[in-house]
């Protein structure tokens, strides 16, 4: 059982997540066929995670990929009621010895990949032009040169910081999201 067990947790490490911080953890009990993701928040504490909704997205995801992984090997997969909303625990039963992973996980496109730093194929930069034509006289810029994206990257991180270094608004964007 302890070979499932580790199945599912290798395929709930491939889910996306947030700026890659993986904001889980994993408690096996491969005499029960038990896995818990507990969502573990200290692991992203920027502010686009307010009130831990990004990494409850990333566990979501942990957990869509356990679950379908379960399904590929034929496992009976059960979830069974958390200690707290902070925990899912998913209890398997039927293992058959051989564990399969599900290689459609692996060629997802998501945050998992090394990014290569290759330019842009010209015909990959012309679909993208193409794709988003003048609006009422705002031009969409694609930034292929990276010391462009690197000054671009700072200003956008002086802007985040002025944001949510704001008290007012920081409460005003909480005040949003609770509406």
């Amino acid at each position: 059982m302890i070979e499932a067990c580790e199945t599912l947790v290798k395929a709930a490490v491939m889910a996306p997540s947030g700026d890659n911080r993986q904001p889980w953890r994993f408690e096996l009990d491969p005499s029960a066929g038990r896995v818990t993701l507990l969502l573990d928040a200290a692991r992203d504490p920027s502010p686009m995670n307010a009130g831990q909704r990004m990494s409850r997205i990333a566990c979501g995801a942990a957990l869509e990929n356990m679950l379908r992984t379960a399904r590929r090997n034929g496992w009976n997969a059960r979830i069974l009621p958390g200690a707290s909303a902070q925990a899912c625990t998913i209890e398997l039963d039927h293992v058959k010895p051989d564990c399969v992973e599900d290689e459609a996980l692996e060629r997802r496109v998501t945050n998992r990949h090394i990014y290569e730093g290759r330019q842009a194929p010209p015909e990959v930069l012309a679909r993208l032009y193409a794709a988003t034509p003048r609006l009422d006289g705002v031009v969409t810029c694609w930034m292929t040169e990276r010391p462009a994206r690197e000054a671009f990257a700072q200003i956008e991180a002086k802007a985040f910081e002025h944001m949510y270094g704001e008290a007012t608004l920081r409460r005003a964007i909480d005040l949003a999201r609770a509406e």
